[in-house]
């Protein structure tokens, strides 16, 4: 009995460990599935601080829907198109298609990961061709 409690007290601590860790690509999926959503919290889980302009997380959820909420922020469509993953740092880049009070945009957005204790975390988002064509030169 004790060794049967022992394994599941292991095997909880295992799946406990790496519950958190996702792929680069799992992240920017969560981040186009729920950004501007009324499950925004979880962008604030899967960002850095600086990502958030240093503001604790449930301020930077807040503020941040409250405006995207004002202009009837929308994510019709997102496509990875380009990606590149390293150990500790991963560059995404990915298409959308943006509704808000002014109509349709479609647009790239380069999003800039890094890897923290075995959890990627949106550190930087780039929203633009001609400043994503500056960024790419400088990767």
């Amino acid at each position: 009995m004790k060794i049967l409690i022992s394994v599941i007290i292991i095997q909880f601590v295992f799946i406990s460990a790496t519950y958190g860790q996702t792929t680069p690509i799992e992240t920017v999926e969560l981040w186009n599935k729920t950004y501007g959503t009324a499950e925004m919290e979880q962008c604030g889980d899967i960002t850095t601080a600086k990502m958030r302009d240093n503001k604790p997380r449930s301020v930077w959820v807040y503020d941040t829907w409250k405006q995207l909420d004002k202009i009837d922020y929308r994510k019709e469509m997102s496509e990875i198109i380009q990606q590149k993953i390293d150990a500790d740092i991963a560059v995404i880049v990915v298409q959308s298609r943006i509704y808000a009070l002014d109509g349709y945009v479609d647009q790239k957005e380069l999003f800039t990961l890094l890897n923290v204790n075995g959890t990627w975390l949106i550190d930087e988002l780039v929203v633009g061709d001609e400043v994503l064509e500056e960024k790419h030169e400088q990767l």
